[in-house]
């Protein structure tokens, strides 16, 4: 900073440091122990320091006692930094004398109790004042450094381990990320995706992103060997979309990230996060006196600026980015807070992922903004072991937490009481149940399996949401059971009117409230034509209020049709959205009914697939939560056939056959009418979202095109994009839920050079296994090997696990020695020598003869005889003892 001619630089450098030195000690006293990191000559007083206009008048009586001088009234209004102040303060001695002490003393008449109570008081009004993220997490740091923020909870070689952030803690690196990202040329304004799990990378990351000027884009990381080709085509068409410069990933993922960056034009890198990071942390800091990163030039953000884009799950659609600004996440913040009636000892818990709006919105951004601590851990912990969560809500008194509704019945289902015994859930005042249909059944089944262990029924919080809302639209008032309303059946699906049943009624529809618009937005409901529905008449859902988006990036059509009625009316309005959700309103609160897009019409009535895929859920043999009903039209007839896809494990065709039976006779009884069409598919053939929702439309047009259960079989194709050898990217495809991550690399067949001469691979079909290794008695006459099909598969790997007596454990590697007998000899011709550059080397460990019975399976005694696909081939180096089979 130039000092003015008439003032020497030598008494503004020792004017400035007395001034600093006056700032410390003031900020030491309030406890703003993390604004000290950012105390420079040039530091904003407010911004930086997070010094309000009371800290504001104690600091100049300060200087004034200091100094022996009176500070013209207009220093004091409009001086922002400590060097604003000393050139004020040289300018203000060399032309007055010194104030009277009865002014200094008039100026220090704020007390330090006053002060202090001001700012204990007052800093829920300083983060009202907030135009954007960037002042909450400035604002936290400064008010709240030393406090715990983030407690991550992560699975390692040795158990569980907990990684704690601070307020402080997370700005300090994010400041850091911010510095590195400009140094790498993300610009101001650039789209950064984000590929990571849950872990210290990501919120630094992205706290590090909104610093640096930039847009974070969530996207979820893949979970799934077996889609790759399916997750690199869903995300490439995100980052297209979002423009990305910048993909940050983490090591087990960056293999599948460098087969995305060729099909997105845009993206110029992609990085290691937790290399990125340590980069930033390795390098030199600024020079005294810089500015950072996020107060340089263009990068300084406000209310208007993008914050975040959002991609909706797709679970009716392509995926679009939600456009959402900073303001608009504060706003929908606020009224989380007020509805919640979030206080200061609340304490958050969540597995929920990251990169979906609940968990990212819900479960970090408004802790963080409220200044609340949170515990989260991945949701792959939940998913296999459902008891952790009430864990770590015990062991931690968490008061909030969120999920959707098939978490809660997850947890009535899986929980044994020995494995939560001696919990309390007394502390868990909100436990918010959405992001997917609620069902009552769900509701009333959780609050009483776990009353004995503190869990209280008014807890439970139905609400209703949306992404292109921020997050929250409803909300039902605190204390208060969940509200049912039982409708009658037939007046609904033909009149569309909600009129209450008798409770005599047993063919009665049941849904339940959402609760009220959150603070500051309403909603109504409409016909066709865009007019306001009465009360108990259902139509199409419209918000409006200052947290909803202004549109989908870069998809004008989209835009669109997501305001049917057109901007606002009228100056400081908000225009209505289409939530593209149908409901009714009763009593002011909102009954969501259904998707638009996903309502069955057959002979005149509205079915909606939620309430027959519930149904279907009920047949034994049935996958819980992977049923999907939907429509098809038929032309004659004007109307639509019901189809129901379920998935099951039973592969027996009589045992498939009672399925069917039993899925049709619950529908029946349930809406008086039965499916057109009953689909039993296998396991994993049922395309769901990223948070978990099913894809009614994709499922449609798969059953349509007949793909569905060839979904389920492993097909990682075209996978020769990657610069590698294919086998060589294919050893890093190792992270997720379904493949464990150790060193064992899975090597298909399909990702392999073509060889000059393709012929099927033949197998023969295998027997049920037994522990002693004989084989039940075989079918008379003689059998030839077939062309392997997806049916010839016998064992799951959890019944591997089993029948192996239980050695080893889910995600190592068991070693089994195939005994193939003359099926050997295919497996060698189909396997040639330039496959073998992968590390794929099947070995003869022998043959035993053929039974005499003429059945070609060959089994050794004390073997365990096991069919193979191509997908079951695995490896440990160039030169495995014996194959290996994932357990």
């Amino acid at each position: 900073m130039a000092a003015p001619s008439s003032i020497s630089p030598a008494d503004l450098n020792n004017t400035q440091d007395r001034i600093l030195g006056i700032v410390r000690e003031l900020l030491e006293e309030l406890g703003s122990l993390g604004a000290l990191g950012m105390l420079r000559p040039d530091s904003h007083l407010d911004r930086d320091l997070g010094l309000g206009s009371l800290e504001r008048v104690e600091l100049m009586a300060r200087i004034e006692r200091q100094f022996g001088a009176r500070l013209p009234d207009s220093v004091i209004a409009n001086s922002d930094t400590p060097g604003e102040i000393s050139q004020a303060l040289l300018r203000a001695r060399k032309n007055a004398p010194a104030d009277s002490p009865q002014g200094s003393a008039l100026r220090a008449a704020v007390t330090a109790q006053v002060l202090h109570q001001e700012a204990a008081g007052g800093a829920g009004r300083l983060v009202e004042g907030a135009e954007t993220l960037i002042d909450i997490l400035r604002h936290r740091a400064v008010h709240d450094g030393a406090r715990a923020h983030l407690k991550i909870i992560e699975e390692g070689p040795e158990g569980e381990r907990e990684t704690t952030l601070t307020f402080g803690d997370l700005y300090a690196a994010a400041e850091r990320c911010a510095a590195e990202l400009a140094r790498r040329g993300v610009p101001a304004g650039g789209r950064v995706a984000l590929m990571l799990p849950t872990s210290r990378e990501f919120f630094v990351s992205y706290a590090g992103i909104l610093l640096a000027g930039a847009i974070p884009v969530p996207i979820y990381p893949p979970f799934r060997a077996d889609r790759i080709e399916e997750y690199a085509s869903r995300q490439s068409a995100i980052l297209r979309n979002a423009e990305a410069c910048l993909l940050l990933t983490f090591r087990r993922a960056e293999a599948v990230a460098r087969l995305v960056q060729p099909r997105v034009p845009s993206l110029r890198s992609v990085a290691d996060a937790r290399k990125l990071l340590e980069a930033a942390d390795a390098a030199k800091p600024d020079a005294p006196g810089s500015r950072p990163t996020h107060l340089s030039g263009t990068r300084v953000r406000k209310a208007g600026d993008i914050a975040l884009l959002q991609y909706t799950s797709g679970s009716t659609g392509d995926p679009k980015g939600v456009t959402l600004t900073h303001g608009n996440l504060l706003a929908n913040m606020r009224a989380i807070g007020e509805s919640v009636r979030i206080q200061p000892d609340d304490s958050v818990i969540s597995w929920l992922p990251l990169y979906h709006d609940m968990g990212l919105i819900g479960a970090w951004l408004t802790p963080l903004y409220y200044g609340l601590p949170l515990v989260v851990m991945s949701p792959l912990a939940f998913l296999s072991r459902p008891e952790r969560w009430l864990l770590v809500l015990h062991r931690h008194r968490g008061t909030i937490a969120a999920a959707p509704n098939f978490a809660y019945e997850l947890c009535v289902r899986k929980i044994a009481d020995r494995d939560i015994a001696g919990i309390d859930l007394s502390s868990w005042r909100a436990a918010l149940n959405g992001a997917e249909p609620v069902h009552p059944e769900t509701l009333t089944r959780f609050a009483e399996r776990f009353e004995p262990f503190g869990f209280r029924a008014e807890s439970m919080l139905p609400v209703y949401g949306l992404a292109e809302a921020s997050l929250a639209v409803a909300m039902p008032p605190l204390g208060r059971l969940p509200h049912v309303d039982r409708i009658q059946r037939e007046t609904f699906a033909s009149q569309g009117r909600a009129v209450p049943a008798s409770s005599e009624d047993s063919a009665a529809i049941v849904f339940v409230s959402a609760g009220l618009p959150v603070p500051r937005h309403e909603v109504r409901i409409v016909d066709e034509q865009g007019r306001e529905l009465p009360e108990r008449t259902e139509g199409a859902l419209w918000f409006r209020g200052p947290s909803a988006t202004c549109g989908y990036y870069c998809n004008a059509a989209a835009t669109e049709k997501l305001f049917p009625a057109g901007p606002a009316a009228a100056e400081g309005e908000f225009p209505w959205m289409n939530s593209g959700d149908r409901a009714y309103l009763a009593g002011g609160e909102i009954f969501i009914t259904g998707r638009v897009k996903d309502i069955i019409i057959k002979g005149g009535r509205n079915i909606y697939p939620h309430e027959v895929e519930e149904l279907a859920a009920r047949a034994e043999g049935v996958r819980k939560g992977c049923v999907v009903a939907f429509g098809l039209r038929e032309e004659e007839s004007a109307t639509e056939k019901l189809v129901v896809v379920a998935e099951s494990r039973e592969a027996d065709p009589a045992r498939r056959a009672k399925i069917a039976a039993s899925i049709n006779e619950c529908v029946s009884a349930g809406l008086g009418l039965p499916p057109d069409r009953i689909e039993l598919v296998p396991p994993g053939s049922i395309p769901k979202t990223s948070s978990g929702k099913l894809r009614r439309d994709e499922t449609r047009q798969l059953y349509v095109d007949g793909e569905l259960s060839r979904r389920a079989q492993f097909h990682p194709r075209r996978l020769r994009g990657s610069a590698q050898h294919p086998a060589h990217s294919l050893r890093r495809l190792h992270y997720g839920r379904f493949l464990p991550l150790d060193r064992s690399h899975l090597v298909h067949r399909a990702s392999l050079p073509r060889p000059p001469r393709r012929r099927p691979l033949h197998f023969p079909r295998a027997a049920p296994v037994s522990r002693a290794g004989g084989l039940p008695p075989a079918r008379r006459g003689p059998r030839t090997h077939g062309a392997f099909r997806r049916e010839n598969f016998c064992l799951q790997p959890h019944q591997l696990l089993r029948r192996s007596g239980g050695h080893g454990r889910a995600g190592r590697s068991l070693p089994l020695r195939f005994q193939m007998g003359s099926a050997s000899n295919a497996l060698h011709r189909d396997l040639p020598a330039q496959d073998e550059p992968s590390g794929l080397r099947p070995q003869r460990s022998g043959s035993a003869p053929a039974p005499a019975t003429g059945d070609r399976r060959a089994v050794a005694p004390g073997r365990i005889g096991l069919c193979l696909s191509r997908g079951n081939l695995y490896t440990r180096g160039r030169n495995p003892p014996v194959s290996t089979g994932r357990v």
